[in-house]
């Protein structure tokens, strides 16, 4: 996401579910240090639809090059 945002993994998780409704994991939560390499990930387990509408919302934050 760094493309797209400057902030800690964690604060891009949660502004990304309060204005897109796309919840994320931020990766840091899985180093006992908190190591942020500014990656997130994302839960695939959905149906088709809610899938579709998550990938609408999320091709809205890239930048446009």
């Amino acid at each position: 996401y760094r493309a797209i945002a400057d902030e800690p993994d964690s604060v891009f998780c949660q502004r990304l579910t309060r204005e897109t409704g796309v919840a994320a994991i931020p990766v840091s939560a899985f180093f006992a240090d908190g190591h942020d390499e500014r990656v997130v990930r994302f839960c695939f387990a959905k149906n088709e639809d809610t899938l579709a509408r998550a990938c609408e919302r999320l091709r809205a934050l890239a930048p446009r090059v």
